[in-house]
């Protein structure tokens, strides 16, 4: 399964490529209109609203659990997931293929 990451935060690269180790993971800087089977993004990342908007059904968000409004306006969109960062890791080892 094809996986798409957008994170503002250099320290969950590793995390993320650590507990998605069996799948092929695309780090980008922004969103340029790809597709895939899995998005996880940082929900302060600029572009994740849109991805978000676009494949709720395919969006795992990660965010601060102090930050209520975002974590709202998220599941709104219907995300799939909408976790805390101490959450990420456990969630993302889940995923099957």
């Amino acid at each position: 399964m094809e996986i798409i990451a957008l994170t503002s935060d250099i320290m969950f690269i590793p995390l993320i490529q650590s507990a998605l180790s069996k799948h092929h993971v695309q780090l980008i800087e922004s969103y340029n209109g790809e597709d895939a089977g899995l998005f996880v993004l940082d929900m302060d990342h600029k572009d994740s609203f849109e991805v978000c908007r676009k494949f709720p059904e395919k969006s795992i968000c990660f965010g601060s659990h102090k930050n209520t409004e975002q974590i709202k306006k998220f599941r709104e969109l219907g995300c799939k997931g909408v976790v805390a960062r101490s959450m990420l890791k456990k969630t993302l080892e889940e995923i099957k293929t």
